[in-house]
């Protein structure tokens, strides 16, 4: 259930919310005004612009935090790995939609 919970927040703010109309629509352009193209700067990558990044930093630390007592690394790659492949079929299956 976990799993499911980083996804969905991780595409929610990645692609809805980073969307112009959006919330953090202001920010996206700022940072784009400001930078250029943000989409290829690995500084906003990981926290504004690319999806599986957000899924896989959100991943790494909720696993770590979740699992400090009892952690594995093999559990915690698939973890990571999951909510990034979890991330990019959601994000196929929302293009579709639309």
């Amino acid at each position: 259930m976990l799993l499911i919970k980083v996804i969905i927040i991780a595409f929610v703010y990645g692609v809805i919310l980073t969307d112009s109309n959006m919330i953090f629509g202001p920010v996206y352009r700022y940072f784009e005004m400001k930078y250029g193209n943000i989409d290829q700067d690995w500084r906003f990558k990981f926290w504004l612009s690319c999806e599986k990044c957000i899924a896989g930093q959100i991943a790494l630390w909720v696993y770590l935090w979740c699992n400090i007592s009892d952690y594995s690394l093999i559990d915690h790659a698939a973890f990571i790995c999951s909510a990034i492949l979890g991330t990019i079929l959601l994000k196929k299956i929302y293009e579709r939609i639309n």
